[in-house]
């Protein structure tokens, strides 16, 4: 068996495939510039051995966690299956290979099976909302006037397309009778649909990707939206080493690891087919060779050469990755730049299109050749080593539309009536 650096330290995860596991410290050694730790994964031996397992958890075996009691909560949803197995002797294929009692084998499988909930409770527009009939969140007039002395109401809407300056003909808390002030003029009965221009194609077409509330709730009152899935977590992994005895003296290894991986990062809360909505995979495959060649040269002084190469792939896929932007009006130039659906954040209401794609391939290396001589109580060490560390990948920005209330504030669109908070906006 052979010790091998395992560069980014997640390239085999099983711990049935080590053999030994070292951890050294910088002052341990004059070659160590830092901390190292040192893997030798298991070999075959002269006998078939093997081994399975199974590592079952449950929330149906598990107690509640204390917060969840405090809260009233039921316990958490909690599903794991951890299992593998190993197996490992001699090298020889009866007929083809015969045995020699030099080469050996050792190979391992692991499956990992994890499933949790993801849930969401927010606000998304009721169907009067998406028509752009807004009454709903008309309230009751508040004290005083604007500058024009006209009423204020609690929830109105002002439109951004009537901003201008005006002379003042009442007193307000922001300014005196015959003061220059800016202005906006209310959106009867706060019905956008009812103003000429007010309503952005792109914007009309945008908000039908919202979710349907899930309850009476209207979005006045908030938290109309419930939903939740399941976010699964899925891995197989396998192992494979072979050894061979040259000679009495001289020793070779190499190993093969693969592992595929894919994992629910958010579900699809707004429904499977939904672009906008926050469901994201995150793939996140990988594997890992290495070698490496042993000479015992004299008692005295052995040769030992190494090599080892990881590659880990890291991707992110949102459900509204390729989505076309110019069904929503938007220009063709941003399906080239950003082929997602837009980011759109709303104050006080779900985000659309918060699911992110991307991709990063993490490539490392070593390769290393060590001469060790002992001379009395002295251990000399001598060698090489070169190391390659690659990162290439990454996406492209997301298009994103950010809307607060300072798109429809008034009636002075610098000093919000109290109540006003409804983030609506000619895009």
């Amino acid at each position: 068996m052979f010790a091998h650096r395992l560069v980014g330290g997640n390239r085999i995860r099983s711990g049935d495939y080590f053999e030994q596991l070292d951890v050294k410290s910088r002052g341990q050694c004059a070659a160590i510039r830092g901390n190292v730790i040192s893997v030798v994964t298991k070999g075959g031996t002269e006998q078939i051995h093997g081994g399975m397992y199974e590592f079952l958890r449950n929330y149906a075996l598990d107690a509640n966690f204390i917060l969840n009691k405090v809260a009233g909560a039921a316990r958490t949803p909690t599903r794991m299956n951890q299992f593998g197995a190993t197996e490992g002797g001699p090298l020889y294929i009866p007929g083809l290979m015969h045995r020699t009692h030099k080469a050996f084998f050792f190979g391992g499988y692991e499956g990992l099976r994890l499933g949790a909930v993801s849930q969401l409770t927010s606000t998304v527009p009721d169907s009067t909302m998406v028509a752009g009939k807004l009454s709903e969140f008309l309230g009751a007039q508040l004290p005083g006037t604007d500058a024009l002395c006209r009423p204020i109401y609690t929830g109105q809407i002002y439109n951004p397309l009537s901003t201008r300056s005006v002379v003042a003909t009442c007193a307000t808390a922001n300014n005196t009778v015959g003061q220059t002030v800016e202005i906006r003029d209310p959106v009867p009965g706060t019905n956008i649909v009812e103003v000429s221009g007010l309503e952005d194609p792109a914007a009309k077409k945008i908000v039908t990707y919202f979710p349907g509330p899930m309850s009476s709730s209207t979005p006045v009152a908030g938290n109309n939206f419930f939903a939740f899935a399941s976010v699964p977590t899925t891995s197989n992994e396998m192992n494979i080493r072979i050894d061979q005895n040259l000679t009495e003296n001289s020793r070779f290894y190499a190993r093969y690891s693969r592992k595929w991986e894919a994992k629910v990062q958010s579900a699809p809360l707004f429904g499977a087919s939904n672009p906008a909505g926050p469901g994201q995979v995150n793939p996140n495959n990988r594997y890992s060779v290495a070698s490496g060649y042993s000479q015992v040269l004299s008692p005295t002084l052995t040769l030992s050469i190494n090599f080892g190469y990881n590659r880990f792939v890291e991707g992110k896929v949102g459900q509204g990755a390729g989505f076309d932007l110019t069904t929503l009006g938007l220009p063709g130039s941003l399906t080239t730049a950003s082929p997602f659906f837009p980011i759109v954040n709303i104050s006080g209401f779900a985000e659309l299109g918060n699911a992110t794609t991307e991709a990063t391939a993490l490539d490392e290396g070593t390769i290393s050749a060590d001469v060790v001589k002992v001379k009395g109580n002295h251990t000399f060490t001598f060698g090489y080593m070169g190391i390659l560390g690659m990162v290439l990948g990454g996406a492209p920005i997301h298009t994103t539309f950010n809307f607060t209330s300072a798109f429809s504030n008034g009636p002075d669109p610098n000093y919000a009536a109290r109540g006003r908070e409804m983030p609506l906006a000619h895009s």
